[in-house]
């Protein structure tokens, strides 16, 4: 049986991530943290893997931990660590720590051979706001770190805005749905694809390979993000012909153009669907 790590286990990637892979009968060790304050909506999805006994949550934050304690073999580690309170306030301060975690969480997949993947996003390619600049940092920190230990091997993934069930609050898709008339816009609006089609491509990643490799995901469409913005508030959207859908021409791209199936129209109405979820569950004082 195969065995996988996930850091942030209870976010939004990272919660829909473990549940296929707990799916795909993989063992899974997922660390996250579920604060004082007793945060609903992570107790909700721990509830949803907890019952599989090929789940083992640990209840801390990555830095507390010493990872070969906690599993001393993996084949993946999927690193799904997500700040969204890095601001110009804060983010030089919080650079050290950051590339302090992720230096012992490579060391530690160097000391197992266990495949490295990096979530990051379009905010990296040009740096465009602190968590962009972050990212960018990280992966120049993974890049060195595998020309001095040629046993570590990598994935880095640049996504663009990622919609579907259990997306944060925060994001617009959600707020729209939530019926905000004024929410706030998402850094990335170059485009938009669905949370299970990610989830399929972070699975068919070839986890056995030496090889390393930097993927920007698209959805190969044009003007994703504004089309489901539109879909949402319920404004038609002009249809394209063959001749406006962008092709990819990247290497990388047998890896993952299977996995990119769902429309528009279903993903934001699987969304909203999940919304009226929480919904019932908040009214029965469930969360």
């Amino acid at each position: 049986m195969k065995k996988a790590m996930v850091i942030g286990s209870l976010g939004f990637i990272g919660f829909s991530l473990s549940k296929r892979l707990l799916e795909e009968e993989f063992e899974v060790i997922g660390i996250d943290q579920i604060s004082e304050k007793h945060d609903k909506l992570k107790e909700q999805k721990l509830l949803e893997v907890a019952r599989n006994s090929n789940f083992k949550y640990i209840n801390n934050s990555i830095e507390n931990l010493e990872l070969q304690e906690v599993a001393e073999n993996n084949d993946v580690l999927y690193y799904c660590l997500h700040d969204s309170d890095i601001n110009e306030n804060n983010v030089n301060k919080k650079m050290p720590k950051r590339k302090e975690i992720l230096m012992n969480v490579m060391d530690y997949c160097n000391t197992i051979t266990c495949k490295f993947v990096y979530l990051s996003s379009y905010e990296s390619l040009n740096q465009r706001n602190e968590i962009g600049q972050v990212k960018m940092e990280e992966e120049n920190e993974i890049e060195k770190y595998s020309r001095i230990n040629p046993n570590f091997s990598y994935f880095i993934l640049h996504l663009p805005t990622v919609y579907g069930p259990w997306q944060p609050d925060s994001m617009t898709f959600q707020q729209l749905i939530m019926g905000m008339d004024a929410p706030s816009i998402d850094p990335i609006r170059e485009d938009a694809i669905f949370i299970d089609d990610l989830v399929g491509i972070l699975l068919d990643l070839p986890i056995g390979s030496d090889v390393n490799k930097t993927i920007k995901i698209n959805s190969s469409k044009k003007n994703q993000w504004q089309e489901g913005i539109n879909l949402i508030k319920g404004i038609s959207n002009q249809k394209h012909d063959s001749s406006e859908i962008e092709e990819i021409k990247t290497g990388a791209q047998e890896i993952y153009s299977r996995h990119l199936q769902t429309s528009l129209e279903e993903g934001i109405r699987q969304q909203k669907e999940h919304y009226k979820y929480l919904q019932k569950l908040k009214d029965l004082g469930l969360i």
